[in-house]
């Protein structure tokens, strides 16, 4: 005694069903060909005026750091020498505070090596942070017992303590 599965479609109502699927796609197609057709174009000829036109939908971008605006570009060394020349003319403790902002890495090193009155110190034992401090050609301007530093580079070049 075999058991019949109710509901089960064969095979060939499946294939039946998927050919008729793809009849109707294919009627609507070319039922709506201008449609389509009209729509396609319609977006295409947008997307070249918004090229053309140079129309963008980005948001602006906002500079969140400080902006400065240099006018007379020609002269802006020459403004910048002069002004590091005026830092470098203060005190020793304003002086002192003037290379600790230059910071370290080689970003501080190359801030540093723009003042005539900082140097950049490395020291013997590498425990400690290269810095930039006060001094010139003849080396630190802070006279210690122990400097701890084994060499300092002035104006990107290398001197021996």
């Amino acid at each position: 005694m075999e058991t019949e599965i109710p509901n089960v479609p064969d095979a060939e109502m499946i294939l039946d069903g998927a050919a008729e699927s793809v009849i109707k796609t294919k009627n609507f197609i070319f039922e709506n060909v201008i449609i389509i057709f009209s729509i396609s174009l319609f977006l295409m000829a947008a997307v070249i005026l918004l090229t053309v036109a140079d129309i963008s939908f980005k948001e602006n971008e906002t500079i969140t750091s400080d902006v400065y605006v240099l006018e007379g570009y020609s002269n802006t060394d020459k403004i910048m020498k002069e002004q590091r020349k005026e830092d470098c003319s203060q005190g020793l403790n304003e002086v002192q505070k003037l290379c600790k902002k230059k910071g370290s890495g080689e970003l501080g090193k190359k801030k540093c090596m723009k003042y005539d009155c900082c140097i950049w110190a490395e020291y013997k034992d590498k425990k400690n942070k290269v810095n930039c401090i006060p001094g010139d050609k003849a080396g630190p301007s802070i006279s210690h017992a122990n400097l701890g530093y084994d060499e300092y580079y002035y104006k990107n070049k290398k001197y021996k303590v």
